[in-house]
């Protein structure tokens, strides 16, 4: 099964496997993060699990997101993180369709 963790849970995991991190920014109230998460994320989770640690901050919960992050206050925001914490990909800012995500990871 497929777990989805915060960022402070998935930093260790990702160290220890030397898998990348797969972060989300987003919020519940959001309409778009809320179809980006359902359309896009959700279908593909048992894909992506198997390439990366997944986490998801949730903003409107009060989630964090680490200070050293280019974070533009766009809502979704995605972004690669390697095992050694260096930012790979993103910030991908806004609701992509699955196609394009599915190109973006290769």
């Amino acid at each position: 099964k497929s777990m989805v963790y915060s960022i402070e849970q998935a930093i260790p995991i990702s160290i220890k496997t030397h898998k990348s991190i797969f972060f989300i920014v987003a919020s519940n109230k959001c309409p778009h993060c809320v179809h980006y998460i359902q359309n896009t994320i959700n279908p593909n989770i048992d894909r992506f699990s198997n390439q990366y640690v997944i986490a998801i901050a949730d903003v409107a919960d009060g989630d964090s997101i680490p200070e050293d992050l280019p974070f533009h206050s766009v809502l979704p925001s995605t972004y690669i993180i390697g095992s050694d914490g260096k930012i790979l990909a993103g910030p991908l800012e806004g609701d992509f369709p699955e196609k394009s995500l599915l190109k973006l990871m290769r």
